[in-house]
């Protein structure tokens, strides 16, 4: 399983892959691999998994991408002076 997520901060600080292969009940021999890229990373994912395919690095793969941009961390660019009012 590959898996592209958005988010790795805070509450969702985990690997989702390992995650959601336990929660699916798949056998713990499987492999799996979380990708972050923050834009992109399920159709990261899937391209990664068509390669392994491709290759013959894998015979069968599942593809998953998941995105909660309005969880994501907003950031400002750092202030020119203290106290700075500036946009």
């Amino acid at each position: 399983m590959i898996y592209g997520y958005v988010n790795h901060t805070g509450e969702n600080n985990r690997n989702v892959a390992h995650m959601t292969r336990l929660l699916a009940g798949l056998p713990m021999e499987l492999a799996d691999a979380t990708i972050s890229r923050l834009c992109n990373s399920g159709p990261d994912a899937i391209g990664t998994a068509a390669r392994a395919v491709d290759s013959v690095e894998a015979i069968i793969l599942i593809a998953v991408g998941d995105k909660s941009v309005s969880r994501a961390p907003f950031l400002l660019d750092k202030a020119e002076s203290v106290f700075s009012r500036a946009a």
